[in-house]
């Protein structure tokens, strides 16, 4: 077998790095994926696993080519879990409690749904430059840069000349446009910092806003 489980035969523990294009296990016993148990595969694209419940930190973490993953119903997201995969959508969160520190960072997220009292990690979803819509329900927690896009990587430049001097414009870049928050929700410093091109943003009651959480998030 390409792959190594535990000795309880209930988590997967290591995937043999040259496996290339699906892996698929859909033994009912093994629910969990160990920490770093694909780590680094370029050559991975998707991963079957319906049964899975729990993703240890760093498993899919730089698995580039990573664009499809069927897991289970989701209760626990560890630290760089899917981090700078190709990834479009997540798995299923309803479940989940924490989301990991730089859980979903670098991936190719097009939108998320936060179910309610769900803790977002520092750096969750950092530099998704794909992500469009993020939707919070009511008395989560998100933390610090947790949809964080940084000016120095996320920017367009034009530029004029006059009087044979050329003059620069920085045009700030960022996909998402929409922006839900439901009521008593804290919100990390710097958490959206970077969202330049918000056009619509829905912010519930009792709303605990961090220092610089929407800096540069309107032009």
């Amino acid at each position: 077998k390409p792959y190594l489980l535990n000795k309880e035969g209930n988590t997967l523990v290591l995937v043999a790095p040259g496996i290339k294009g699906t892996f698929e296990l859909t033994d009912p016993k093994v629910t969990a994926i160990g920490t770093g148990a694909f780590s680094g595969n370029k050559q991975l694209t998707a991963v079957n696993m319906p049964q899975v419940t729990e993703v240890g930190a760093y498993a899919f973490a730089d698995c580039s080519r990573l664009e499809t993953i069927k897991l289970g119903k989701l209760t626990s997201i560890a630290a760089h879990s899917f981090y700078h995969t190709a990834i479009k959508e997540t798995p299923d969160l309803s479940a989940v409690s924490v989301i990991g520190d730089y859980a979903f960072a670098r991936s190719s997220v097009v939108s998320v749904v936060i179910p309610e009292g769900v803790t977002v990690g520092a750096s969750a979803f950092r530099e998704c430059k794909a992500l469009r819509s993020v939707k919070i329900g009511s008395n989560a927690v998100i933390g610090d840069s947790a949809f964080r896009l940084d000016i120095d990587s996320n920017y367009e430049a034009t530029f004029y000349e006059e009087n044979d001097t050329r003059f620069y414009h920085y045009i700030l870049t960022s996909p998402m446009k929409e922006l839900v928050i439901g009521d008593n929700v804290q919100i990390g410093h710097s958490a959206f910092y970077g969202a330049s091109k918000l056009e619509t943003v829905t912010l519930g009651k009792n709303a605990v806003i961090g220092d610089f959480a929407f800096y540069n998030t309107a032009e």
